[in-house]
């Protein structure tokens, strides 16, 4: 039976991409609360989020559909994560959960649409190069801490949030293996990408930090 006749309606493909966008927002302010150190400091990447906007692209099966999918899930996934911040746990100002969450909402857009519109490519072809852009990302986020740690010291150079760079890097590479019948071109790719967000990661955090960001 051809790809396009097991693809989810556009409502079902809405709906799970709320569903997941709650679901990523909530998980993340629930690990700021767990007594696990690795689900910890894996709330406070941002891996899990691009993962979840790609597996949504891949669920819809269609490029189109799933940039859509991909920049709701992420959307929602921001305004569930700063409305449980700064009205449920009250542990920051509202100011600063609207700013600051209106900030992440303009660059989830793009970001979400991106691996949203991955994810769905990835789905019907299962293409390395696709592929790549998940596995890159979570491998480039990683390497791009564990320097930022290494370099100018604070949290990220601390025992358990390296353990959780290592696992997601460990993740970004596996990923790249077996999510493609074309694994070494998969990791070819992987390192370019990885290498690209690296430097596309560093300006974004430090965007957001001129504008109030705090890291959470």
């Amino acid at each position: 039976m051809p790809p396009e006749l097991r693809r989810p309606t556009l409502p079902v493909v809405l709906l799970a991409a709320v569903l997941g966008g709650g679901v990523v927002g909530l998980a993340g302010r629930a690990t700021d609360h767990t007594t696990s150190s690795l689900l910890y400091w894996a709330g406070t990447l941002g891996g899990p989020w691009l993962l979840a906007a790609f597996l949504i692209g891949a669920f819809a099966a269609s490029p189109r559909r799933g940039a859509i999918a991909g920049a709701a899930t992420l959307v929602v996934g921001v305004i569930t994560y700063y409305a449980i911040f700064g009205l449920v746990e009250e542990r920051t100002s509202r100011d600063y959960a609207l700013g600051v969450g209106a900030a992440w909402t303009a660059g989830a857009l793009p970001v979400g649409a991106a691996f949203g519109w991955a994810g769905g490519a990835w789905r019907r072809t299962r293409g390395p190069r696709w592929a790549a852009i998940l596995t890159g990302a979570l491998l480039g986020e990683a390497l791009l801490l564990y320097l930022q740690g290494r370099v100018l010291g604070g949290v990220w150079n601390q025992d358990e949030a390296l353990h959780a760079l290592r696992v997601q890097a460990i993740i970004g590479v596996l990923g790249a293996a077996v999510l493609t019948t074309k694994p070494l071109r998969a990791l070819g790719w992987t390192g370019g990408v990885a290498l690209a967000v690296v430097v596309v990661e560093a300006t974004l955090r430090e965007t957001l930090r001129a504008g109030g960001w705090a890291g959470a």
